[in-house]
């Protein structure tokens, strides 16, 4: 066979192995999925993204005529599942459902188990959040932000808040609060958004950022005190709510967002699929609705804008965390 003919068979096979590979063949995706589909939720069951997740994956369900079953594995601030999913095959059979924890525990953390860019592939945003509420038990003598800032300053009258966990989005906002009000609240770490939503409510600690779904029965009930809302603008559920930034200067902070992940090396067909199915998902209006419902705006996107998205909150929460000193070794 004359060399050119050899280098062109040669070229052509080399092009093959490559698109076959990323899954960039025309058709590489039109069997996919042919089984069901593994879905981690690195948190418990029955939480805010743990529903959502369900929800949104009963409409895929739906639309690709295969089942998704749900995984949670919870722990470490969502560690364990996005690890698990870090390893998996990545043939479009594992995908992984997060929150911002995600961008978190990498800009907190020493060594984290996991490395965005290297070992998970972004598929689409799902949802983003404005901010949280700053809710405080009754029996804190503040009925405005000025004068819970006035109580913060006081040394003599040290106030703690509760947190959902250490060296997460929670003690990340309680610590850019502190640096900007120049308050000196005292962090106090719980397992869950739940229990710390508790301790407010029975008086253990004054005060939490808290997720607004969770936080308006609590504030309806008249056992917390709303005070203040962290996003740039005020909330439209609860408009008579001021921002943060009205009493403090400077300070703001969106809530968390919700996405959807693959293992890295996952086809790029599959990847580009999943998130063609998750954009028409989140137009279905009971989909669309529960989302709204929950706190959060549905949000979309292509892999691409995703992965900026990502790597954006990185560098924010990386920032936050150097500015108020949280690391986790």
């Amino acid at each position: 066979m004359p060399p050119t003919i050899v280098n062109t068979v040669r070229a052509f096979a080399f092009a093959a192995l490559l698109l076959s590979a990323t899954g960039a063949w025309p058709g590489a995706a039109d069997d996919f999925p042919n089984r069901p589909v593994r879905l981690v939720v690195p948190y418990q069951a029955g939480g805010n993204p743990d529903a959502i997740a369900r929800m949104l994956a009963g409409q895929l369900e739906r639309q690709l005529g295969r089942n998704i079953v749900i995984d949670n594995r919870p722990g470490a601030s969502g560690l364990i599942g996005m690890e698990v999913t870090s390893r998996a095959n990545p043939d479009g059979y594992t995908m992984l459902f997060v929150t911002s924890s995600l961008a978190v525990n990498q800009a907190v953390r020493e060594k984290p188990p996991y490395d965005l860019d290297r070992d998970l592939a972004p598929v689409s945003c799902v949802a983003k959040s404005e901010g949280y509420l700053l809710v405080v038990h009754p029996a804190v003598p503040a009925q405005t932000l000025k004068e819970f800032v006035a109580l913060g300053r006081n040394r003599d009258k040290r106030m703690a808040y509760a947190t959902s966990g250490a060296a997460n989005v929670s003690h990340l906002v309680g610590e850019l609060f502190n640096l900007r009000a120049g308050t000196h609240l005292l962090h106090v770490p719980y397992k869950g958004s739940g229990p710390a939503l508790n301790a407010v409510m029975s008086g253990e600690v004054q005060a939490y950022f808290v997720a607004p779904t969770l936080g308006v029965p609590a504030v309806q009930s008249g056992k917390v005190r709303a005070l203040g809302f962290t996003g740039a603008t005020r909330w439209n559920a609860m408009p008579k709510i001021p921002v943060i930034s009205e009493a403090v200067p400077g300070f703001h902070m969106d809530a968390g967002w919700m996405g959807w992940l693959a293992p890295a090396k996952t086809p790029e067909a599959i990847v580009a699929k999943v998130g063609r199915e998750i954009a028409q998902a989140l137009q279905e209006p009971k989909v669309r609705s529960y989302v709204l419902a929950s706190g959060y705006e549905p949000c979309a996107s292509s892999p691409e804008a995703f992965q900026r998205f990502v790597r954006d909150e990185l560098a924010r929460f990386a920032e936050i965390a150097r500015m108020t000193n949280i690391k986790l070794h």
